[in-house]
């Protein structure tokens, strides 16, 4: 299948800290690809159109975004004015250190990439990213990889708390949006050896024309 040729993006080492402008992501960034790492990402400004699995967002200015290891991602356009601060981590460290991430994953059944934070929580956002910043350029490094795992578990705490909170995430309860996820769950996990609509349905126990029912 097409599918086999997607690359797999990983991070070399347990974690990489940045910053990427529009213009950097314009040019380098704009190719489908299937994350392995975990990444998180606050949009300092500007704005941004990605595809994430099957569904097409945009980012704009103080979105707090999270993708997920395994997700399939491309990046559309963005804006020239666009920047972002990152952090990610490895599948690696991820595997080692992933009894917050299966905590995470179970509290956000409905998973959605992004958290639309208050003018309070960008100060503390955009101050968290100039301590990591110093920390990691300091001499010696202050932060070691045994360090990073509770920077890890932190910043998932923090997403998920903001997430919970945050009166513009979106939460849905609508049984067809459950369907929906559970059926976008399993093409990502099964593309490459289940290519009939039959074979989903039956996983999931419902008749076909109840999968996509509108």
């Amino acid at each position: 299948m097409q599918g086999k040729n997607i690359p797999l993006i990983d991070c070399p080492i347990d974690y990489i800290f940045g910053e990427a402008s529009g213009k950097v992501l314009n040019e380098y960034g704009r190719f489908p690809c299937q994350i392995q790492c975990a990444v998180y990402a606050f949009m300092k400004k500007g704005s941004a159109r990605a595809t994430l699995n099957i569904t097409e967002y945009e980012f704009h200015e103080n979105d707090f975004i999270y993708v997920k290891p395994g997700s399939f991602f491309f990046v559309q356009e963005c804006s020239e004015d666009a920047q972002l601060s990152y952090i990610v981590f490895s599948s690696s460290f991820v595997e080692k250190n992933a009894y917050g991430m299966r905590r995470l994953s179970l509290s956000t059944r409905n998973y959605q990439p992004i958290v639309k934070v208050n003018e309070e929580q960008k100060d503390i956002i955009v101050q968290f990213t100039d301590v990591m910043e110093k920390a990691i350029n300091s001499n010696p490094v202050m932060l070691t990889s045994d360090t990073m795992v509770h920077i890890f578990n932190l910043i998932q705490q923090m997403f998920y708390e903001m997430d919970t909170t945050s009166a513009s995430s979106y939460q849905s309860t609508d049984r067809k949006t459950e369907i929906y996820h559970e059926y976008r769950n399993l093409v990502l996990q099964h593309y490459r050896e289940w290519h009939q609509v039959a074979a989903y349905a039956e996983a999931m126990r419902y008749r076909s024309a109840l999968v996509f029912y509108h």
